[in-house]
């Protein structure tokens, strides 16, 4: 034999008898050669390993290696040393540490592959029973076994330990029962299982909770043909809260994440990432330019991140970080941060890059905000004789003055960037940060600390931190520094006059008392003593609550912890209550308001002061006050009601006295109708006075703003009175400057109500001579004219003394003149507060037996009169023209009348047939209503108060029912006469409103609107 054939034969023999398994496999082609019966025993069986192994390049290779690279790492060293994973033949793995060399094989080369360690010892096989009760009994998932409906035949006991249930309270119920209601709802619609697919979903736990739950499907077919779903269940409660707030953390921070697989040359962004790209990420792509340009980046910032890509595994940095900005579909414009660290192999080769995408724009944004109010407040850094600074939202300097190197010791240039925070005193390093928080969060603060200067010595200074804010967002903080060394010592010399402090205390009304941060009492001045019915001695050193026993305003007393002083002694903040309960010592209570105000010592929280006062008198004045103002409220509604009253009887007495004046009377009868007429109009005139007046001393008369002509309206006012004057033998004069204004803008009707006083007044007092009115504009500007109307008279004139008694109300100058003259005393009065409502004043300049001039002074607003003004004026001055009479002009027009009270019906009714108007009544506004139904009216006047219906009701039912063609005008005719009656009507649908006492004029003017078409058209059987 020679050597060479021995060598082999004992080589043979080594390999066959060696205890230490032996294995043979080819690289790079990955085939397995053969194994000895020590390797056969590891893996279970003596057989060719390839027949149950995969390829050998993948059990051998690390991850991110290659075959060729491990081939090229075993030429380069002798033995390399690794664990491995083999396939057992019972089915599990084997772990195996083996030593790897490279050997010569029949002309090639070939891994010999040697057992060093064989791993654990595997315990012995159970038996299939065995293996089923440890399953059972040991896992922790739930394993069930239902049909295919979803019905619960088998369930392991783990389910009582996850969900609480026994398994009999599952067996023979449908799995959707357990599910949440989405859930189930979704198992009903869709497939309840799939094998193919996972799913996560909420499950009841038999105490009520949600349990989330990933189940598995397996489909298993009976010899009776019969099919069963196997499910397997695992409690993932835990992992979905984590995804969930991962997924939040990356949602509020603006974070994605990538990941580059450098082999499969592939791409992969998280939703996240493309979500803020506006979704021009792919979820996966190709790592190439094609990427790169879908993107529409900065040809620098495109060209590097292609460079990047290029290079693959072949990138030098194992860290890179770009940051570019880009243009979104949306249009709108953002900053991204990208970075990534590259994943290496054992050979130190890059195999995969992890990386993240951050959204930075907000930060951007503001740096750049602060850089332009940093630009914009410039000078208030350069030349304010104060240290003045910028910080960022960390702390760290950004600009300063000169200054601060006065202060501190150190340049500008050698504090930009440091922290602000390390050239405070290590002992006020916590109180330093709190405040600058606080700037941060939008507080401003003011504060002491001590710095320490460069050269080592402390300083003492005032710090204000102030938010610097940019479009409302707050992007940084300001700081002023003040030196306060010398202050404080003044400081000190200062605290030692507590004396005079003490005095101050002693003076004051108010109850004042300190309290430290235990809530002890420190001091307590004698104001607050008595308030409380305590001594000095008993209040010094105890607790606040034996002292301020502060209670709900039920009564009830507050627990310690929710007492509002007890909060702000706490805290250290301030507190205001303008209205709690305290209770004395004796046990008897009072309003009181109180603030609580802390006591801070060079910037810690020392306790607080409280201050307080006695508030009970002040409450029963404000509730007498309320009872006053509710009394005035009684009073307003009570004339509103008696002038109704009062007003439906005067209708009659004025109506019918003025259609019997209209008959065919002998002299003393037609006096007696003349006397009821006068009569009546004074008492009508002083009720009008009287709800004027309670209407204004309510604040309740409201100013209208309408155009007219102010030479018109005095014109007017003085026809009115030239009867009377020309009985009297007196003069009546308009005297109009030429500057004044053709047309103002006011309330025309409180204006003529003042004249027609006046210069009622004025004829009344004047038994010869003249009254004039006078109208002088003072004051012009572009919109508005300062007026003087000025009324004088030659009569009886008023002593000087007797001048201040004019304008109050129900005042008479002499119990002979209210005898000789009459009236009120209301008129003046009410043309004072009528002239003080339109912001004017009002005075009077008098001589007895010489006369007296009224003057009101007022600023209107005025328009200069247009063509169309002016044709509406001559319009207006046709229409003044004698008309026909009326019975020939209102002949054929049909009313009805619908009034509750009789002679109500019959004075409106004679006077529309004297009118030539036919006329129907109705005694309520039923009635009135079932009349419509049976014919049809031009015309229907509505009282408003009523019986079964009233006019208001009527009138939206007659809207309703009534065709639009039949719909006639409705005129409201009530004694009540405020505006918000006349809103009310309105709002009713009606198209006119009388007052009662009702008179012909009246009725004529509603009449005349009826056939002109102003209240929408011609009365259906009108002659016009």
């Amino acid at each position: 034999m020679t050597s060479s054939a021995m060598n082999s034969e004992l080589a043979a023999l080594a390999y066959d008898g060696s205890p230490l398994g032996i294995a043979f496999a080819v690289l790079p082609e990955g085939t397995w050669l053969g194994m000895n019966a020590a390797f056969g025993r590891l893996l279970g069986t003596a057989s060719n390993p390839a027949q149950q192994q995969e390829a050998p390049g993948l059990v051998l290779t690390e991850p991110g290696e290659t075959p060729e690279q491990l081939g090229e790492l075993l030429r380069n060293h002798p033995y390399i040393y690794r664990r491995i994973r083999l396939k057992h033949a019972e089915g599990y793995s084997v772990q195996l540490r083996v030593s790897l060399n490279e050997v010569a094989f029949g002309g090639g080369r070939a891994v010999m592959i040697t057992a060093v360690e064989a791993g654990q010892v595997l315990p012995e096989r159970l038996n299939d029973e065995d293996l089923y009760d440890l399953i059972v009994n040991s896992t922790q998932d739930i394993v069930s076994c239902s049909t295919p409906e979803g019905t619960i035949l088998y369930i392991t006991p783990s389910v009582t330990e996850i969900l609480g249930y026994t398994e009999s309270e599952m067996l023979g119920r449908n799995r959707r029962e357990f599910y949440h209601a989405e859930e189930a709802s979704d198992m009903a619609n869709s497939r309840m299982f799939d094998p193919e697919n996972s799913f996560v979903r909420r499950v009841r736990h038999k105490d009520g909770r949600f349990i989330w739950m990933e189940t598995y499907f397996k489909i298993i077919t009976l010899q009776s043909g019969n099919r069963r779903i196997l499910t397997f269940g695992r409690d993932v409660t835990a992992l979905k809260k984590y995804e969930e707030m991962l997924a939040a953390v990356h949602r509020i921070a603006k974070i994605g994440a990538w990941e580059w697989d450098i082999a499969a040359n592939r791409i992969t962004f998280s939703e996240d990432a493309r979500r803020m790209y506006g979704y021009l990420l792919p979820s996966v792509a190709p790592a190439g330019d094609e990427l790169i340009d879908s993107l529409g980046l900065d040809p620098l910032v495109s060209f590097d991140f292609k460079h990047f890509l290029r290079l693959g595994a072949h990138n030098k940095d194992k860290h890179k970080l770009w940051e570019y900005k880009m243009k979104l579909p949306d249009g709108s414009l953002k900053y991204f941060q990208v970075q990534c660290e590259a994943k290496v192999n054992h050979y130190g080769d890059i195999y995969q890059y992890i990386g993240i995408i951050r959204d930075v724009t907000e930060q951007r944004e503001l740096q750049q905000k602060l850089l332009d109010s940093e630009q914009r407040y410039k000078s208030l850094f350069e030349h304010n004789p104060q240290t003045v600074y910028s910080m960022n939202m960390s702390g760290q300097f950004l600009t300063a003055n000169a200054k601060i190197e006065q202060l501190t010791g150190y340049s500008v240039k050698e504090l930009v960037g440091m922290d602000w925070h390390s050239l405070v005193s290590a002992g006020f390093a916590d109180k330093a940060k709190l405040y600058f928080k606080l700037a941060c969060q939008g507080v401003p603060q003011s504060f002491d600390i001590t710095l320490r200067h460069k050269n080592g010595y402390e300083i003492q200074v005032n710090i204000t931190n102030i938010p610097i804010i940019v479009d409302r967002e707050i992007v940084g903080v300001y700081g002023i520094a003040m030196d306060i060394t010398d202050h404080r010592r003044y400081l000190d010399q200062i605290e030692k006059l507590s004396y005079n402090y003490t005095l101050i205390l002693n003076a004051v009304s108010e109850g004042i008392m300190g309290l430290d941060r235990q809530g002890r009492s420190t001091f307590i001045n004698p104001a607050a003593a008595a308030m409380l019915g305590l001594s000095p001695a008993e209040a010094l050193g105890g607790s606040y609550l034996d002292i301020i026993d502060q209670t709900r305003s039920d009564g009830t007393p507050y627990p310690l912890e929710e007492a509002p002083i007890y909060q702000a002694l706490t805290e250290g903040r301030h507190y205001r209550n303008k209205e709690a309960v305290l209770w004395r010592k004796d046990g008897t209570s009072f309003l009181a308001e109180f603030r609580v105000t802390p006591i801070s010592d060079n910037g810690v929280n020392r306790g607080v002061v409280i201050v307080f006062q006695d508030i009970t008198n002040e409450k029963e004045i404000i509730r007498a006050k309320e009872s006053a103002e509710e009394a005035d409220r009684a009073k307003s509604e009570f004339l509103a009601i008696m002038s109704h009253e009062l007003r439906t009887p005067m209708n009659g007495i004025l109506g019918m006295a003025d259609l019997l004046a209209g008959t065919e009377l002998d002299e003393e009868q037609q006096s007696y109708a003349d006397t009821i007429i006068q009569s009546g109009e004074s008492l009508l005139r002083l009720l009008n006075e009287i709800l004027d007046f309670s209407k204004i001393e309510a604040g309740k008369m409201s100013l209208e703003k309408e155009r007219f002509s102010l030479a018109s309206l005095a014109s007017d006012v003085l026809e009115l009175f030239r009867p009377v004057a020309s009985e009297k033998q007196l003069n009546l004069e308009l005297k109009l400057s030429e500057r004044l204004p053709d047309l103002f803008v006011g309330d025309a009707g409180r204006i003529r109500q003042v004249l027609v006083n006046l210069v009622g007044n004025a004829v009344k007092f004047t038994d010869r001579g003249s009254v004039s009115l006078c109208l002088n504009p003072l004051a012009i500007d572009d919109h508005s004219c300062m007026l003087e109307l000025a009324v004088h008279d030659t009569g009886i004139g008023i002593p000087l003394d007797k001048q201040n008694l004019l304008f109050q109300s129900f005042s008479q100058l002499h119990p002979a003149l209210n005898r000789k003259y009459g009236g009120t005393g209301l008129g003046l009065a009410i043309s004072r507060k009528l002239v003080e409502l339109m912001d004017g004043t009002i005075g009077v300049e008098s001589t007895p037996g010489e006369g007296s001039v009224f003057r009101v002074m007022i600023s209107l607003a005025y328009e200069q009169q247009t063509a169309t003004a002016i044709k509406q004026a001559a319009e207006f001055e046709e229409a003044l023209k004698p008309q026909p009479a009326c019975s020939a002009r209102f002949s054929g027009i049909h009313a009805l009348v619908a009034d509750d009270n009789q002679v109500n019906r019959m004075l409106l009714t004679a006077l529309l047939r004297k009118m030539g108007c036919s006329a129907d009544t109705a005694a309520n506004g039923q009635e009135a209503v079932e009349k419509l139904d049976q014919q049809s009216y031009d015309i229907v006047f509505m009282d408003l108060q009523m019986p079964v219906m009233d006019g208001l009701e009527a009138s939206r039912t007659i809207h309703a029912r009534i065709p639009a063609e039949r719909q006639p005008a409705i005129v409201a005719v009530t004694a009540f006469v405020r505006q918000s009656d006349r809103d009310k009507c309105s709002d009713a649908g009606m198209k006119d409103f009388i007052s009662k006492p009702v008179f012909a004029s009246e009725v004529t003017r509603v009449l005349g609107n009826l056939v002109s078409g102003v209240y929408g058209g011609s009365p259906a059987d009108g002659s016009s």
